[in-house]
Parts: C-alpha cells; sequence; structure tokens
C-alpha cells in the first residue's frame, strides 16, 4: 500500500514537472532564424532600456538571433545611441556606422527624443527642460538609411518620438520623405489625471497653457494634452471635450485580419498627429469628442481621427509607429516560455493610463507578423 502511494505521489510530481517544463522545452526546440538589425534608441537617461526593451524581448521570445554572433539580442548591448553607467554619472555614445552592413535586415528607431541634463543627472519626474546631452536626429543619418534602403532593401521601422524636436526641420522633412508621411507639428498624450500635482505632467505643459490663456491651471481627471512645436497647449477633459472613449486606435478590416488585433484599442501614451496617403493608413486614431471638443480641433485645423500606423512598400519598405509603442516597463525577464504573449493577452486588464495592455494586444501581435512577413519570409520582387 505504501509503494502505491509512493508510487501515485511521484507521478503526479512527475506530470506536474511536465505542465511546468513544457512550455520551456517547446521553446527550445523551436528552430531560431538569424537576423541582422540596426536598432537605435538615443533616449536611454537610466538603465532601464525601456524605448526599446519590448523590441529585445520580442526579438528574444521569437527566436529571432544576432546574425552577426549568432546569439540572442541584449538590451543593453545591441543598439545604437546612449549607454548610461549604471554605477556611475558618466556615459558612452556608440553612433550608427555611415555604411550599414550589406545584410541588414531590419532598421528600427525606436526614439531619438535624446537625454538631457535634468533626466541624467537628477531624478527630473516633472519632465523640467534643460540641455541637451545628446539626441535627435542626425543628416548624416538619414543619409545613411537612404542608401540602405536603395542598395540593399531593408525594412525600416520608425516610432515616435523620431521627427520632433530636438531632430531639426530639414532632417525632420527628409526623414518624413523617406517615411512616406507629413508631421503636423502636433504631438499629443492621455494622462490619467490633469490635477497639477501629477507628475507625469511636465512643468513646461503646465507654464505655457497659463500664458496662453493667462489663467490658472485648474484642470482634474482623465485628459489628453495637445502641444505644437510652437508650444501651443489644448487640454481635452473627459466629460468635457472628450467622451468616456477618450482615444483608441482603430484598424481597417483588412489589418485587423492580417495582424490577428482587435478592431479597436485604447492608447493611453504619447503620439504625434501625422498625415498620410489613405491607402497607406493600417489604423487610425480617434478622439471621442463632444461637439466642444470638436470646435476646439477645427480651431487649429486639426480633425478627430489621424494616421496611428502607416505602411509604405514603394519606393521603401518602411512603417511608421506614430506613437510610443513599444515604450513600456512591465516586460517579463522570462522570453524562454512558450505561450506568454497569449496568456498576458488575456490577463492584461485594460487600465486607463498603463500601456501593458495596448503593448501585448497591439504591438505584439502586429510586430510578430512584420517580422514574419517583412523581415523573415520577405522575398524581393
Amino acid at each position: 500500500m505504501e509503494i502505491r502511494k509512493t508510487t501515485k505521489k511521484l507521478a503526479i510530481a512527475l506530470i506536474v514537472v511536465v505542465i511546468i517544463t513544457s512550455p520551456i522545452i517547446y521553446w527550445m526546440l523551436t528552430p531560431s532564424d538569424y537576423i541582422r538589425a540596426v536598432i537605435v534608441d538615443k533616449t536611454v537617461a537610466k538603465p532601464d532600456y525601456r524605448e526599446h526593451l519590448g523590441l529585445i524581448w520580442i526579438l528574444n521570445h521569437l527566436k529571432y538571433k544576432n546574425k552577426n554572433n549568432k546569439k540572442n539580442f541584449q538590451e543593453d548591448v545591441n543598439y545604437y545611441g546612449f549607454f548610461p553607467s549604471k554605477e556611475t554619472l558618466t556615459y558612452d555614445v556608440l553612433t550608427m556606422p555611415e555604411t550599414l552592413p550589406e545584410d541588414t535586415d531590419l532598421i528600427y528607431l525606436t526614439d531619438t527624443y535624446g537625454v538631457y541634463n535634468y533626466d541624467f543627472y537628477t531624478d527630473n519626474v516633472r519632465g523640467e527642460r534643460s540641455d541637451i546631452i545628446y539626441g535627435g536626429l542626425e543628416d548624416e543619418e538619414v543619409a545613411t538609411i537612404k542608401k540602405s534602403l536603395e542598395e540593399n532593401d531593408p525594412l525600416l521601422i520608425t516610432e515616435f518620438n523620431s521627427l520632433a524636436t530636438p531632430t531639426d526641420e530639414k532632417t525632420s522633412q527628409e526623414m518624413q520623405g523617406l517615411l512616406g508621411i507629413k508631421w503636423t507639428g502636433w504631438i499629443g498624450r492621455f494622462f490619467i489625471d490633469l490635477h497639477r500635482d501629477n507628475e507625469e505632467i511636465p512643468f513646461w505643459m503646465i507654464e505655457n497653457w497659463e500664458k496662453q490663456n493667462d489663467a490658472e491651471w485648474e484642470f482634474e481627471g482623465p485628459g489628453i494634452a495637445l502641444v505644437h512645436k510652437d508650444d501651443t497647449v489644448l487640454i481635452f477633459r473627459e466629460g468635457e471635450e472628450v467622451g468616456p472613449g477618450l482615444i483608441s486606435i482603430i484598424f481597417t478590416r483588412q489589418a485587423e485580419e492580417r495582424f490577428g488585433v482587435n478592431k479597436i484599442s485604447h492608447f493611453y501614451y504619447w503620439f504625434s498627429i501625422i498625415e498620410a496617403p489613405r491607402k497607406n493608413i493600417l489604423a487610425e486614431y480617434f478622439f471621442d469628442v463632444t461637439d466642444t471638443g470638436r470646435d476646439l480641433l477645427r480651431q487649429y485645423g486639426l480633425k478627430h481621427y489621424f494616421p496611428a500606423i502607416v505602411q509604405q512598400t514603394y519606393p521603401y519598405r518602411t512603417y511608421y509607429f506614430a506613437g510610443d509603442f513599444v515604450d513600456t516597463n512591465q516586460i517579463p525577464f522570462s522570453y524562454f516560455i512558450a505561450g506568454q504573449p497569449l496568456l498576458k493577452q488575456y490577463f492584461v486588464p485594460d487600465i486607463k493610463g498603463e500601456p501593458s495592455n495596448f503593448f501585448w494586444n497591439v504591438y505584439y501581435p502586429v510586430m510578430k507578423t512584420i517580422l514574419d512577413e517583412d523581415v523573415k519570409n520577405y522575398e524581393p520582387n
């Protein structure tokens, strides 16, 4: 009897071990693909790498390995840009080479906003403006990217913020030309609470609005702020200028089926307002505006909908994500467990102001499809 009980316990324990380890074993048995990815991130003020950490996780989880060394991608190594020291307030800068390798498969500009004195040397939680240390796209970098696109046909993905300040106007327009888009000069962001004590709201935003309106900033509750490159600030409050839908991303029917995403998803972070040919738009932002909000937009020549994801196939293969899509700090360490994204899609809730649901239900399936169709299985015509 005791032997039977022991055998039964061992059998149960074995089953449990198999259940726990099978996703890891399955992932390990999946074959790897090798790509050369040129990743640019100039906005790494602290060594959390949040502007490209999610991209690195996806590459590793989908078993894309570095073509040049056959190893997994590393968030603290495999990018060009700003490298802060973990121990001391020192840094290194690794610039993009003048000529990219002929076998480059992917160029991804995650963020070129840069690093500023207050961000690097202090805990600048309120986003006070200070002198720039490093950042912005350079003419030479755009020339390098263009040359690579023309000669070697890699895929170019660019997302916010790689067109606005501190990139100069000429360089920005050249980059917009490569992407087949036009930036209107406006950016925006959702805030869970517009109260002036919310540390997410930059002081400069409050100061500029008060100066422009000769009034005190007395907003509260959820809302959206739009900021023009000339520092004009517009505020859209939930229940006043926008309804409960706030800001969403709506996919076209074809894109919804292609990427396997929900037609409508909420977006809660920084975005840019751009224009693009209708045929190239895969998804659009949609403001749930009231009549008051619609009138305010019209005063500045803006619509309540504008492109969120733009794909161009000629003359270059490009995507532009008009938002901080990859930016999140809630990325699991264990990329080597199969099925994690599916669990995240089901169990990470859609909470106002929290980007995790968007990352797993929009960014991940979009990137998975793009990597599969436009990188791994891409065949030139």
